[in-house]
């Protein structure tokens, strides 16, 4: 939202008066034109209004962006819904039938939301290299091929929102399934080794040598995380010059997927307390998003209704 408001910014300064490129010697007010019409500020430049075209870049960036970080989001959702995962599960009615296997679920929208960041992309090339090379003057070669993919990304960048935003709660989340991986596999480990930094004062370079030997001869056992042996741990300690002890429970408890979420407390942390408090700001920041848009979008009706009385 940041970068879409700051290329409103850049694109919503009026070229009106500059004429073709020197303005005029009929005694026009600008600034009174800009404020009929909308505009929060003129371009003042009258060579940069007539011939500048480097903001439909900022436009065309911007939306890139927006549709690049979904696509991105997407990726991820589309891995979290193959079976062999199985975390999500999206709406029936945003997902189609394999034309040959009755008993698959193709991840339709998913794979539209991914590709639309390839199409806004290529519009985005045609953007920003068509000025290359183009004199400052009042010629079509920077306009001709500048302007169409700027509406064709607007377009679709407006239906990849509107789409995630229908998907995204009707997602089935498997909180069971994500929970039961996680305890198997060894995706707490670097607590174990944060753990023996803290507590048994040993450098982290030494820990997490402990920390690799100790899933190695998890691995070679075929155990899961929620399955390892403290006898197997400590003997890995001791094998390595270490006198120090845990105890199944202390082991327990570290590895904890709950107690590692909970033990990242700092600002951006994956705490209880940190994600709401993220929670609670971006509700305000969408809040003071919404309102900005809103008094925008009056505005340019206003402004769209004094013309029309004008005539």
């Amino acid at each position: 939202m940041q970068r879409l408001r700051n290329a409103w910014a850049l694109i919503n300064n009026s070229p009106l008066g500059a004429a073709a490129l020197t303005t005029t010697s009929f005694e026009l007010d600008r600034n009174y034109t800009c404020e009929i019409l909308g505009f929060d500020a003129i371009v003042y430049n009258a060579y940069d209004a007539i011939s500048g075209r480097d903001y439909v870049n900022d436009a065309v960036l911007a939306l890139y962006n927006t549709v690049s970080d979904i696509s991105r989001v997407v990726t991820d959702l589309m891995t979290w819904n193959m079976f062999e995962f199985s975390f999500i599960e999206i709406p029936d009615e945003f997902a189609g039938i394999s034309s040959i296997m009755p008993q698959k679920k193709n991840p339709s929208a998913f794979e539209f939301l991914r590709s639309a960041a390839s199409w806004v992309l290529g519009d985005t090339i045609g953007v920003i290299s068509s000025p290359k090379g183009v004199s400052y003057s009042d010629i079509r070669d920077g306009t001709k091929y500048l302007y169409s993919p700027l509406w064709h990304a607007v377009e679709v960048t407006s239906n990849v929102v509107k789409l995630f935003s229908e998907v995204l709660p009707g997602i089935k989340w498997d909180s069971e399934r994500m929970l039961e991986e996680t305890n198997e596999g060894y995706s707490t480990m670097t607590d174990l080794a944060d753990h023996m930094v803290q507590k048994y004062k040993i450098t982290f370079r030494e820990a997490h040598n402990l920390v690799a030997a100790f899933v190695k001869v998890s691995i070679v056992q075929k155990k899961k995380a929620n399955e390892l042996s403290i006898d197997d741990f400590n003997n890995v300690c001791f094998d390595q010059g270490f006198s120090f002890k845990m105890n199944q429970e202390e082991l327990g408890d570290v590895l904890d997927p709950q107690k590692c979420l909970n033990r990242r407390n700092v600002e951006g942390g994956t705490s209880e307390r940190q994600l709401k408090y993220m929670l609670s700001e971006c509700a305000e920041q969408l809040n003071s998003e919404k309102l900005w848009y809103e008094e925008k979008r009056k505005r340019l009706e206003r402004v769209e209704q004094k013309i029309f009385a004008l005539e």
